[in-house]
């Protein structure tokens, strides 16, 4: 979906940033790091340099280009008359439907 998307390209755009502000400064690893100590910041960064927000927003639109192209809705290869019985079939707790093995379909 649109904001699921929107989501996505916020969070890269966030962690990139976050990146590019700390690159190039000293590393305080003494090797002592504990991941349970750590709890996620809502710290968001500033803005990079120009040449990196250019790639960020080159990035975003190229990708909601794509993303907008290959999420059309596409034709079903089954009638509405075999949908509703499929849709009927799994809704009903007598049936149990499941992947065939070696990818042969579904199995009733």
């Amino acid at each position: 979906s649109k904001r699921s998307i929107k989501n996505l390209s916020d969070r890269f755009e966030r962690q990139v940033r976050r990146i590019a502000y700390f690159r190039g400064r000293e590393e305080t690893d003494d090797g002592n790091y504990n991941p349970s100590l750590y709890i996620p910041s809502d710290w968001d960064p500033p803005r990079a340099n120009d040449e990196i927000e250019d790639a960020l927003a080159a990035f975003r639109h190229r990708f909601t280009a794509c993303h907008a192209r290959y999420m059309r809705p596409s034709l079903s290869n089954v009638t509405p008359t075999q949908g509703k019985l499929l849709e009927t079939m799994q809704n009903n707790d007598e049936m149990i439907i499941i992947e065939a093995d070696k990818n042969l379909g579904a199995a009733i």
